[in-house]
Parts: C-alpha cells; structure tokens; sequence
C-alpha cells in the first residue's frame, strides 16, 4: 500500500490490500441496529399477532408464495447486515465485484480496458432510489454504456479517498471515456 496516499490514522470503513498485481477492497456492509432488531420484531407481528392472515397464507398458494418471498427478502437483508461485504479486485486485466455472504455470493468480472469514470454519487430517494457509492461506466458487448456501483453507502470522503487510491495506481480507470473497441455513430450529416 503506498503510504502517501492513504493516511494510516484516518477512520475508513475499506481495507485496501496491495499484492503487486493486484489490488484487493474490502467493504464491509454499513452495520444498522434499526435493520437487526426491526426485521425480526416485523416478522414475529406478522406471524402471532395476525393468526386470521396466518391461516390464509397456509390455505392460498399465492398468499403463501408471497409471504415467502418477502420472508426471504427480509432474511436476506437481516443476514447482510450481519455478515455482508463486497470484494472488490482490480489487476491490470480486469475488475472482479464480489458481494459476499459470510464467504459466498457471485463474482462479476468486467474488463479493465472498458471501465472508466470512477465517481461517487450520493444516494438518492424517491421513485428511481440509489444507494451512494463508487459508479463506474462499463462498455460491454451488448450495452454500449452500463453504469456499475460498488461501495454501498460510503461517505464522500470514503469514496473519495479509496477513487483517488484506484486511479493512482490504475490511472487510466480515470478517463471518461472506455476503450470499446468499436466506434458508435450517430448517423448524423452535415449538409
């Protein structure tokens, strides 16, 4: 890890790794004392306070399913906040995310060559709601430009810290512009 730019001494939820030929962040997910208590509190009302609801969703497959689901959905979240964290590894080929559950959970890998723009972008609310993070742009095949995030719920200055350690290292993640390796037109002339 290069000393001058990363002060030991200041508070940071990341770790950052440097092996020589690549680098590995780890995040660990935003612990919310809200989401460990209220997520089991909510599933213990519904299921003995409203018996009348737990004798229909054994009766209808599709109250059953739902209620399953959203079980799930719960569980998932309670458990991430437990145990989640997102690894993040950058060589000088390619980007892999990982967002791991106690070990285990799916890798993404993204061409190096096609990501760029590293930014934070704060979270936002309403119909279209965002976690804040690190977006980065990834040109693949069949999209031309996707945007991609990883860093949930880091502040700004997080964000900005561990942005300017990448593009030290990897500068060219940096540029705004990807390298695609095809050129798009527009179709538009000039008369």
């Amino acid at each position: 890890m290069n000393s001058a730019i990363l002060d030991p001494a200041a508070p940071r939820r990341w770790r950052l790794d440097d092996h020589g030929s690549e680098y590995i962040i780890t995040i660990p997910r935003k612990w919310s004392w809200m989401t460990f208590a209220w997520e089991p509190l909510f599933a213990c009302v519904l299921i003995y306070l409203f018996p009348q609801m737990r004798q229909e969703a054994l009766q209808s497959k599709f109250v059953f399913g739902f209620f399953l689901l959203a079980a799930l959905g719960l569980l998932k979240g309670w458990l991430w906040n437990i145990g989640g964290r997102e690894i993040v590894v950058i060589t000088t080929e390619e980007l892999r995310l990982r967002r791991e559950l106690f070990g285990i959970g799916p890798q993404r890998k993204f061409t190096l060559k096609r990501v760029s723009d590293l930014t934070f972008q704060e979270a936002q609310g309403g119909e279209d709601s965002r976690k804040s993070g690190i977006y980065f742009n990834y040109s693949g095949s069949l999209n031309p430009f996707q945007q991609r995030r990883f860093g949930d719920d880091l502040s700004r200055n997080e964000a900005d810290e561990l942005i300017n350690a990448i593009t030290t290292r990897f500068p060219q993640l940096d540029q705004c512009t990807p390298d695609t390796g095809h050129f798009i037109t527009l179709g538009l002339n000039s008369k």
